[in-house]
């Protein structure tokens, strides 16, 4: 009686991978075509979401992108608390 399971879960699961394979394909496809790809704007410009000095939301906004060391960073949070 295992013996006549243990045939039919193999053939379930082999039925499974052939139904579920081509959407698997079909979705690291759909991935690999986006790499690289850019959503229109400049290589440099990221997007944020933007806020006032008090704290107010003001919503998204596209900045160039700023590539700084972990020094650099740290100077500007330092002054920013410090006044």
């Amino acid at each position: 009686m295992g013996l006549v399971l243990g045939s039919t879960t193999d053939g379930i699961s082999r039925r499974r991978a052939l139904m579920i394979a081509p959407f698997a394909l079909g979705g690291a496809a759909a991935v690999l075509s986006q790499v690289g790809r850019s959503s229109g704007g400049s290589e440099q410009d990221v997007g944020i979401i933007d806020f006032d000095a008090a704290g107010r939301k003001l919503g998204p906004a596209v900045r160039k992108k700023e590539v700084r060391s972990d020094g650099d960073w740290r100077e500007i949070v330092r002054n920013v608390v410090e006044s």
